[in-house]
């Protein structure tokens, strides 16, 4: 019975130790992750970002160093090449293929011996550099996005439409939850909307119009 009393008691105290050791631990790394945050925060208001485009690379040089701010700045640059290469890639192909679907758009239609949309590249590369040489980067940015928002958000309302034709077929949807997740979605999306309009009226306004421009061309396209 000692013994046993001897050994429960031993377990305690080794169990009040680890748990000291441990909350010490805790409490430590805690600090320290405090400190570094506020180091971050001094750092970053000392740093000059406005009217910057490299942001990353200018935070990542100040606070690591200019081998891995070069880094930093190659890999964003690298990701930046793949995806404008998926862009020229893909961008002419999808003129193509509604080409094929409207005789008007014929011309677009028509491929290389290679079979290459080369019509359609040629294009999209002259649209793109209309683009570059009339803006600057961030306000081609702005429009860009305000477009892509846009019709995230009108291909969410066909959606829904296309779901509430199908809400009696086979159950494939849920007549409760589909409705819902979708316009919490199209909330935030009229919420940004809205924001780009009254932060960058020019651009948004610039990228709607060029959004309404489309509807006399797909009506004539469409006759």
């Amino acid at each position: 019975h000692i013994k046993s009393l001897t050994e429960n008691k031993l377990l305690k105290e080794q169990y009040e130790r680890v748990h000291k050791e441990l909350q010490s631990i805790i409490q430590t790394e805690l600090l320290n992750a405090e400190k570094q945050c506020k180091l971050l925060i001094e750092q970053y208001d000392k740093i000059q970002m406005e009217n910057k485009i490299e942001i990353g690379t200018i935070f990542t040089t100040y606070i690591l160093g200019s081998f891995w701010g070069k880094i930093f700045g190659g890999i964003i640059s690298f990701l930046l090449v793949s995806s404008i290469s998926s862009m020229v890639i893909a961008g002419p192909r999808v003129t193509n293929a509604v080409a094929n679907d409207f005789s008007k758009l014929s011309w677009f239609s028509k491929l290389s011996p290679q079979g290459l949309p080369l019509k359609a590249l040629w294009v999209q590369a002259i649209i793109a550099i209309a683009f570059i040489l009339t803006s600057s980067f961030e306000s081609m940015i702005t429009m860009i996005g305000f477009v892509l928002n846009l019709f995230t958000m009108l291909t969410v309302i066909g959606a829904i439409k296309v779901g509430n034709k199908l809400k009696g077929e086979r159950k494939l949807i849920n007549k409760w939850v589909f409705p819902l997740f979708p316009l919490i979605f199209l909330l935030f999306q009229v919420w940004i909307l809205i924001f780009g309009l009254y932060s960058r009226p020019i651009e948004s306004c610039i990228g709607l119009l060029i959004t309404l421009i489309g509807i006399p061309i797909y009506s004539w396209v469409k006759k």
